[in-house]
């Protein structure tokens, strides 16, 4: 199988690097709006091939990977489906806006192909997606990161928080998930994840704090409904490359590539 890679940033990098030890992936095609960050990975991993273009891209690629941004899956999921190519979607806050979300499923059905969405930084999606199948009355996601994590946030600095200088934990917002994946696009994807899983977007509560104390990113799931109730949390390293995310999403990544190419599917 050939995989391909949009985007040559930490997470892309290392789906790229897990994918030279996967002896059922024959090449690696790996594409980024900066052609040098897509020739580089070239020179330094034996199956990686740069493609100039999303179409070369997908004329050599099975499956697709996007690693990106929301910009990203806006601007080349529509044209990855249409080829027929199965698309994992990183940046899954791109899903906040139903008539592309919508789109995106009927031109998948259309070209017989499928949108796969991994669980990256949170941990929990598959007891509230099972939990979703009775009825759910609220989700609340509490997301804590150290303030680094935040920086050059429009949204932290129109409220001029100096994230420099925080001495305590601190909320910075407080509101729907929906608000939530549009001023932070690269901060809460977990939020689109959960959203889609449980009760949606407008319904899901967010409520993210910066926190001078800790090293760690922190998400925590509370739900309840019909089935009962739910408390999921986990305590993520930051990744080192990209601050704004966990080291597990891009462990979530592999985890989904290594399932895209096996036998057998664990958690389904």
């Amino acid at each position: 199988m050939n995989i391909g890679i949009i985007g040559c940033g930490a997470i892309g990098s290392t789906l790229a690097k897990a994918a030279e030890d996967i002896p059922e992936i024959t090449d690696v095609i790996v594409f980024d709006k900066s052609h040098i960050c897509s020739r580089v990975m070239e020179e330094k991993l034996s199956k990686a091939k740069s493609a100039l273009t999303i179409e070369e891209l997908l004329e050599q690629s099975d499956f697709v990977f996007e690693a990106a941004s929301q910009e990203a899956v806006i601007l080349f999921a529509k044209t990855i489906l249409e080829a027929g190519k199965d698309l994992l979607i990183m940046s899954v806050g791109a899903l906040v806006d139903d008539e592309f979300r919508t789109g995106l499923e009927k031109t998948a059905r259309k070209h017989d192909a499928k949108i796969f969405l991994p669980t990256g930084a949170i941990c929990g999606v598959d007891g509230l997606s099972s939990a979703a199948v009775a009825g759910i009355a609220d989700v609340t996601l509490i997301t804590t990161k150290p303030p680094a994590a935040f920086k050059d946030v429009s949204h932290v600095e129109e409220m001029k928080i100096d994230l420099e200088n925080l001495k305590e934990p601190t909320v910075i917002f407080e509101g729907t998930a929906a608000e939530a994946v549009k001023l932070f696009p690269k901060n809460v994807n977990v939020a689109a994840t959960v959203s889609l899983a449980g009760i949606g977007f407008e319904r899901t509560k967010v409520k993210l704090i910066a926190d001078p104390k800790t090293s760690q990113n922190h998400h925590e799931i509370r739900a309840s409904g019909e089935f009962g109730t739910m408390r999921a949390s986990i305590d993520n390293l930051p990744f080192e490359r990209n601050p704004k995310t966990s080291r597990i999403a891009a462990q979530s990544a592999i985890a989904a590539l290594k399932k895209v190419v096996g036998t057998y599917w664990i958690g389904v």
